[in-house]
């Protein structure tokens, strides 16, 4: 019987952690510093890239004039635009999929106040040859001129690694 109740213990805790996401050595929230995550899971690959409102439009809070709402607007449409912020190695044959974009402050018909806001952006692809995946090129830095660092992490078949790129950085090798 104690084994049971250990076994169903331990299943409703693992159970509460949620999905397996790598780990980011970024915190929270810090100006001129963003987090990528890169995760392959069978055919599919998913880039979350979290940011501080900050360094993408210069501000935090909701738009207030005619030009800031045009500026955000802007930035929304940035993200499913050309060039693509995020491209992966042709060699893995993906294609791209949703782009979701998401900021209480941008996205939400009531936005809360608050000092800080971020952005997440979550582009999906679906790969023909996965294991191919050797690299990501991107462009937050080109799109992005307050964006100082990115503290990137990924989750592949072939391995997990974390690596900080800088301004000037468009490759993510994908590779310890």
């Amino acid at each position: 019987m104690k084994a049971l109740i250990s076994a169903v213990l331990a299943a409703a805790v693992l159970g509460s952690l949620g999905p397996a996401r790598p780990a980011l050595s970024a915190p929270a929230h810090s100006h001129g510093d963003a987090r990528l995550e890169v995760t392959v899971d069978a055919d599919k690959l998913t880039v979350r890239f979290e940011s501080p409102l900050d360094n993408l439009l210069g501000y935090e809070r909701a738009p207030k004039t005619a030009a800031e709402r045009q500026a955000a607007a802007a930035l929304l449409a940035r993200f499913e635009g050309t060039p693509p912020l995020v491209r992966p190695d042709p060699a893995a044959e993906c294609t791209r999929g949703e782009v979701s974009v998401a900021s209480e402050v941008l996205t939400s018909p009531t936005p809360k106040a608050g000092e800080h806001a971020d952005l997440e952006a979550v582009f999906a692809f679906t790969c023909r040859q996965p294991g191919r995946l050797g690299a990501l090129e991107v462009g937050f830095f080109e799109a992005f001129p307050r964006l100082r660092r990115i503290d990137a992490s990924w989750a592949l078949p072939q391995g997990q690694g974390q690596r900080r790129l800088t301004r000037g950085t468009k490759l993510l090798k994908l590779s310890r």
